[in-house]
């Protein structure tokens, strides 16, 4: 890519296959000149355009496969009969780069001049203080980006084409009023600008809006909406890195489409509200933040199938949990837990998937009489603990498949294979296991479905004995 001092910058172009060619943009610019009468001053550069240019043949570009580079295209003279020259002789989906854009142009003013042969926009480095999306436009998706000093954005009319607004790197710290003329967006990204609050009534006309995207921004609040009868169809929705300590769950009433909801890399201590609903969310992420206590039984998330809360300061398996009926997967690594009773999760029969890895767990417990029964659950990974026994008698997990508890304390292990019928593999490496427990299980370790300390590698045992199976491998062990 090429940057000059001037409005100059690298575009590519991208034709799609229909009578009228469309073409696929990205413009580099530096827009200095006032914003007046921009349509007046469209009209009146394209017709001059033609008109100094005549009839004279535009120099063709290098051609090479499907993609046709310019060193140079002046907007000022040639460039525009150029580019419409690449979409004549290239007929099929092909790209046309240019390595230096030059134009005289404000944003406005080029969005309208890109119009007439382009389907999408965007700006690898832009340097006005606003943005103009100009009445008319008919552009399907703009893209601004590496633009520090941008701080608004200015949507001048109701607009049913732009279906995608890409804001990269921007000044904003709000998202202004004007986009509620963006009736047609279906997807707003806004990545690593400076945003502290979000509020969803902007969106309030978004009545086609699936996918928003708003991370590593600086987002503390979310501005609950006073909007009784706001419903957007928001299907995926990101939050992540932003620094959001306190929760409203009234925040999500408008977002009752929700599948998935990235909530990761905040400072989130607590999620509040007498009841949250989330009626299709399927998959929640809120690891990396500081919660230490978790209580779902105000949740209406009936189709809630993966919960992952990894790297918090949980003390506890979250309360409420078989308020989600249909959670597939919990994912608890990296906590605070120094104990955990799988009797709380007896109510969650769908569970497939458990991670208590790296935690403080000492011990594993099974609460009250008689084995506890997850029907569904396939894998359990319980290592980097400081786990010394476990009592597998109080476990009924039919469909148990792949048991971990690596990096512990155990001493010895029974019989997994034959509590487990499923039990393709149990991983125990790292842990102080006797020799003549291991003995007794030499056929598992011959096959590899028990996984302990050897020396297979070549490296010598840690541990003050050893033995070999029918293999040859060395299993290291204590005496």
């Amino acid at each position: 890519m090429v940057e000059a001092n001037h409005n100059c910058g690298t575009i590519w172009f991208v034709v799609g296959t229909c009578t009228k060619p469309k073409l696929h943009s990205v413009v580099s610019t530096e827009p200095k000149e006032p914003f007046h009468y921009f349509l007046l001053l469209a009209n009146v550069w394209l017709w001059s355009l033609a008109s100094s240019v005549g009839n004279a043949r535009p120099k063709p570009c290098v051609q090479d496969m499907d993609i046709c580079t310019y060193d140079k295209l002046n907007f000022s003279a040639d460039g525009l009969q150029r580019i419409r020259a690449s979409a004549t002789i290239m007929q099929n989906a092909f790209t046309v780069q240019v390595d230096q854009l030059i134009t005289p142009y404000p944003d406005g003013v080029l969005l309208l001049l890109f119009d007439e042969f382009v389907n999408t926009v965007q700006y690898r480095k832009f340097h006005d203080r606003f943005f103009r999306i100009p009445a008319g436009c008919k552009l399907s998706e703009i893209s601004v980006g590496n633009a520090p000093q941008m701080q608004l954005l200015l949507v001048a009319a109701p607009n049913d084409h732009l279906l995608t607004l890409e804001l990269l790197t921007t000044g904003m710290v709000r998202l202004p009023d004007s986009l509620l003329h963006l009736r047609a967006i279906r997807t707003l990204i806004v990545h690593d600008c400076l945003l502290e609050t979000f509020s969803l009534d902007p969106l309030a006309n978004s009545s086609n809006i699936t996918v928003l995207m708003l991370g590593l921004n600086r987002v503390k609040q979310l501005i609950v909406s006073d909007n009784p009868d706001l419903v957007l169809p928001v299907t995926d929705f990101s939050l992540a890195d932003n620094q959001l300590e306190f929760i409203d769950g009234a925040f999500f009433n408008p977002l009752k489409h929700l599948v998935q909801l990235d909530l990761a890399e905040n400072r989130i201590q607590r999620i509040d509200g007498p009841g949250i609903s989330f009626p299709r969310l399927k998959i929640c992420l809120l690891y990396g933040n500081q919660i230490t206590h978790f209580n779902t039984s105000n949740w209406r998330a009936p189709q809630l199938l993966e919960l992952f809360m990894s790297s918090n300061n949980l003390t506890q398996i979250p309360v409420g949990l078989e308020s989600l009926p249909n959670l597939t997967k919990l994912e608890l690594a990296y906590n605070k837990l120094s104990t955990i009773d799988l009797r709380r999760l007896e109510g969650c029969r769908k569970l497939q998937t458990i991670d208590f890895s790296s935690n403080l767990l000492q011990t594993v417990r099974v609460s009250q009489q008689g084995q506890v029964t997850l029907p569904q659950l396939k894998t359990l990974n319980l290592g980097q603990n400081q786990i010394s026994q476990i009592d597998f008698t109080r476990w009924n997990m039919p469909a148990l498949t792949f048991l971990t508890m690596y990096f512990n304390r155990l001493e010895r292990l029974p019989d997994l294979f034959k509590f487990f019928p499923k039990l393709q593999q149990a991983v125990a490496n790292r842990n102080p296991l006797r020799c003549n427990s291991l003995r007794q299980l030499q056929s598992y370790l011959a096959e590899n479905k028990l996984i302990v300390d050897s020396n297979a590698y070549g490296q010598t045992c840690r541990t003050n004995s050893s033995f070999k199976v029918s293999t040859g491998a060395v299993i290291c062990c204590v005496g």
